[in-house]
């Protein structure tokens, strides 16, 4: 018997199974049919996006660490930075290297407008009386305005060049308020010998106008509106409102070394958790440092980061969801038809760039 015999006769064997069930048949026909014209009716009631345009995201910096929220940040708002071992300079040099790097930060948005960075803002706040001190070693937040009228008493002005410039600012603020000169505002606390209690009053009335700009910030952040003032009394009092909506804004923040003699060495020093609290990372290295000149082939390099991502969570307390570290994945779970996190131009969960772990 020829093939084209046996195909005959596969055919008409398959024919008479069919012919003897028919439901099952008119089913096995029909079924395809019916999932084909539900998948059809499914995508016509789908509304279709068009992006007719290609998707270009804005470059980013690496060169210093990304801002965290100062909520997410240890009490001191510095991250430690972790590295074993300690006894081998190269290893030493490399790491007093990225630190120094790391703590070359700008200020961000909100820190410009308000013309101070957090941190320090947070030192006055708990600390009036060292605000002059403090105030002295920020960077002048831009050059003196010319007020108009006569020149200065020399008195005046020697006071006036004494404040820090964002005290300058405060007095130019209550001279043009009271539409007249810093020569009249500085000369009646001189005349009166009370240049003390005006130097406080300007650090009150500093610490409550910088306030109220932070805290602005961070109830347009949480999409409230605020009426309302803070800051205690001639800036004497810490406002803890201020400080904790403070707490939803973000900063790049400094980093400061932790060395240990080895890998092990750190792990105990992890176990505890307020410890673990206040290291961003750990850099592992390992390799042949008896020889003087190391090599990158010759070295591994092991960074640890914490088992859950710190700054890549919502920063509203209500919004819910933890992120998880996927660096088992090399492609999301679920693929979707358009470039994945279009909006972000960092990539999106689980936030690596966020973490710190691009930074050079």
């Amino acid at each position: 018997m020829g093939a084209l015999d046996k195909l005959s006769l596969l055919i008409w064997k398959n024919f008479l199974l069919q012919k003897r069930r028919p439901i099952a048949t008119v089913i096995e026909l029909l079924l395809p049919i019916f999932y084909t014209i539900i998948l059809v009716i499914i995508r016509d009631a789908i509304d279709v996006t068009n992006h007719p345009n290609s998707t270009t995201w804005r470059e980013f910096k690496v060169d210093t660490l990304p801002e965290f929220s100062v909520g997410t940040l240890p009490d001191n708002l510095k991250w430690k930075i972790a590295y074993a071992p300690n006894d081998v300079a190269f290893c030493n040099d490399v790491m007093q290297s990225v630190e120094t790097k790391l703590n070359q930060i700008p200020l961000t948005r909100v820190e410009r407008q308000c013309g101070i960075g957090i941190p320090l803002f947070l030192q006055i706040m708990e600390n009036p009386a060292n605000a002059f001190t403090l105030l002295n070693s920020a960077p002048p937040s831009g050059p003196p305005g010319p007020m108009g009228g006569s020149a200065m008493n020399p008195a005046a002005l020697a006071a006036y060049n004494s404040f820090p410039r964002a005290l300058q600012t405060v007095v130019d603020e209550m001279a043009a308020k009271a539409n007249t000169t810093r020569n009249q505002i500085l000369m009646v606390p001189i005349v009166n010998n009370n240049m003390a209690n005006f130097t406080a009053q300007l650090v009150g009335t500093y610490i409550n106008k910088t306030s109220m700009c932070f805290v602005g910030s961070s109830m347009q952040y949480l999409g409230v509106s605020s009426n309302t003032s803070s800051g205690g009394s001639g800036g004497m009092d810490m406002d803890v409102s201020t400080k904790d909506l403070l707490s939803f804004l973000s900063i790049v923040p400094k980093v400061s070394l932790e060395p240990f003699s080895s890998e092990q060495t750190f792990l105990d020093f992890a176990e505890n958790e307020t410890n673990l609290n206040t290291v961003l990372a750990c850099a592992i290295f390992d390799g042949d440092f008896s020889n003087t000149s190391i090599t990158s082939d010759k070295l591994k390099l092991t960074l640890r980061f914490q088992a859950d991502p710190l700054n890549s969570q919502s920063k509203n307390p209500f919004a819910g969801g933890v992120s998880r570290w996927v660096t088992h994945l090399l492609f999301p779970s679920f693929q979707v038809t358009r470039p994945r996190s279009d909006r972000d131009p960092t990539g999106g969960r689980p936030g690596y760039y966020k973490e710190g772990m691009c930074s050079k």
